[in-house]
């Protein structure tokens, strides 16, 4: 199972609990539209996906199962269009 941890995200896209964004907060740009600067770290869990709170499963620590990369992802959108776009990805291993 791979899980991703948002180590900054805009809160509009992702809440935490009680309603608060955890880490750290970059306003959307405005252009003609919005863009999302997202980083994040994505690696493979001890949970299976059938367990009800993947949310706090830890990453693999044993050398055999462990991976895990660090990403960064430009994401646009034109919301008042429905138009959403992955403009830019970049991933590397941790």
């Amino acid at each position: 199972m791979l899980r991703q941890r948002v180590l900054h995200k805009n809160p509009e896209l992702l809440r935490g609990p009680g309603g608060k964004a955890p880490g750290v907060f970059f306003p959307p740009e405005l252009v003609a539209g919005l863009n999302y600067f997202l980083d994040v770290e994505i690696g493979r869990t001890t949970c299976t996906k059938s367990q009800p709170n993947l949310a706090s499963c830890p990453f693999h620590v044993q050398p055999h199962l462990r991976k895990e990369a660090l990403c960064s992802f430009q994401v646009y959108t034109v919301p008042w269009l429905g138009k959403t776009s992955l403009v830019k990805s970049n991933c590397q291993d941790a």
